[in-house]
């Protein structure tokens, strides 16, 4: 069918019918007024025209597998040397970057000294008896909450008064 302009007969030079090579050539494979041609026997029987096509199918799978498989090999045998090569290689940089952090983690001997005066010596102990203080402390009231726990009781009304009133915007 070719697009033609409506007030007049004539095709228009400007247009393009893109569907018309196609058309064509559809019409040269086969005319439409002849049987189409096949190679096909129609005395054959359709059972076994099917038996052929499913062994043809299964002959068709049973090659396609033996090609994988021997493309698999062939790739495995192509790659291998060069993975095992890459692993060996990432493993021994992997052993290098773990002594080299045992290295900077313990200290390399240096000659590098700190000295620190005896005003600073002590600021330092002084720190260490107040956190040694606290921690006593706090063990002492572990220890009381627990044994309070042990002989049920820990949830006296005067506690649970105090939390309330902490939750609730107290101290």
């Amino acid at each position: 069918m070719d697009i033609r302009r409506n007030d007049s007969s004539q095709p228009n030079p400007l247009r393009y019918d893109l569907t018309r090579p196609n058309r064509e050539s559809i019409k040269e494979r086969q005319p439409l007024d002849q049987p189409v041609k096949t190679d096909a026997n129609p005395n054959l029987d359709p059972e076994t025209l099917a038996k052929q096509v499913r062994e043809a199918r299964d002959a068709y799978r049973d090659q396609r597998q033996v090609r994988i498989a021997n493309a698999r090999a062939e790739y495995t045998e192509r790659t291998a040397p060069r993975r095992a090569q890459q692993v060996f290689e990432r493993r021994e940089t992997y052993r290098a970057d773990l002594k080299e952090r045992a290295q900077n983690a313990t200290g390399a001997p240096t000659s590098d000294s700190l000295d620190i005066s005896g005003d600073a010596k002590q600021l330092v102990d002084r720190a260490l008896s107040i956190a040694g203080e606290a921690d006593s402390s706090r063990a002492e009231r572990l220890s009381e909450i627990k044994a309070r726990f042990e002989q049920g009781r820990l949830s006296t009304d005067e506690l649970i008064a105090r939390a309330a009133h902490r939750m609730l915007g107290g101290e």
